[in-house]
């Protein structure tokens, strides 16, 4: 599969800001979108779907934030492999005023069950599960007299039985999208090879299916090793990296 027909977009930095018509409310801490962030924006506004892969803690999950905000009668779900991810990210999104919840094996049936109904009247509009959740004859049941307008799989590497951490679940998804009828989906990953992004495209079998995709270089890291000659050399070098370089962390066992 070509490189035209993946419609890869390459950009020399992640950093830069692009112009945009979207108004960002004051509190969430940013006035723009990155570029290939407002890129994925756009695509989505066209009612496209696709991967975008970015790395982490770039900003991924601030696209279905931004998303719900503008979009507030939509109903999102987002797939995501852990339930220490899905506390995470509900706790991120509440705090944004967004109406999220979790669901997973850790809470109670009533628990359950009360999120479940107030999914059905609206009053959640951002659903975090795991693909597994759809095991769950309950679950859908109530999907299945609901829409769902947008479907976020994060960790989309997982689809792939190339990746380094392949989910069998994950590749059930496909199933999902075209049981429920889901609008559109958006797949999310830190890193993909060539064969991950081209094996999550097969598997999904989505029209007009973009991939974007930001360079991994981070400026803002760096690796360096410094020779040390005994152990008080090496305490000393420990100390000089820690305390006395600004922003710089040493790693160590």
């Amino acid at each position: 599969m070509s490189q035209k027909i993946l419609q890869k977009i390459l950009i020399t930095s992640m950093i830069f800001f692009m112009p945009s018509d979207i108004e960002i409310p004051e509190f969430w801490g940013i006035t723009e979108l990155r570029i290939h962030q407002q890129y994925v924006w756009d695509r989505l506004k066209n009612g496209e779907s696709g991967l975008f892969i970015y790395p982490t803690g770039g900003g991924k999950s601030l696209i279905f934030q931004l998303w719900s905000h503008y979009h507030p009668q939509q109903r999102i779900v987002i797939l995501t492999p852990l339930i220490a991810l899905i506390d995470d990210h509900v706790r991120r999104a509440q705090a944004l005023g967004l109406r999220a919840a979790g669901l997973h094996s850790a809470m109670s049936a009533n628990k359950k069950q009360d999120i479940l109904e107030q999914l059905s009247v609206g009053k959640i509009q951002l659903l975090f599960i795991t693909p597994e959740r759809f095991k769950s004859d309950i679950f859908r049941a109530t999907l299945e007299t609901l829409s769902i307008d947008l479907l976020v799989i994060d960790e989309a590497h997982l689809i792939s039985q190339w990746g380094y951490d392949f989910r069998p679940d994950y590749r059930k998804i496909a199933q999902l999208i075209k049981h429920f009828s889901v609008r559109q989906v958006l797949a999310l990953t830190a890193t993909a090879t060539k064969a991950v992004v081209e094996d999550i495209q097969a598997n999904l079998m989505l029209p007009n299916f973009f991939v974007i995709q930001a360079p991994i270089v981070r400026f803002d890291l760096a690796l360096a090793v410094d020779r040390v000659c005994g152990l008080d050399n090496k305490i000393d070098k420990i100390f000089y990296f820690e305390f006395e370089i600004p922003c710089i962390r040493v790693v160590r066992q």
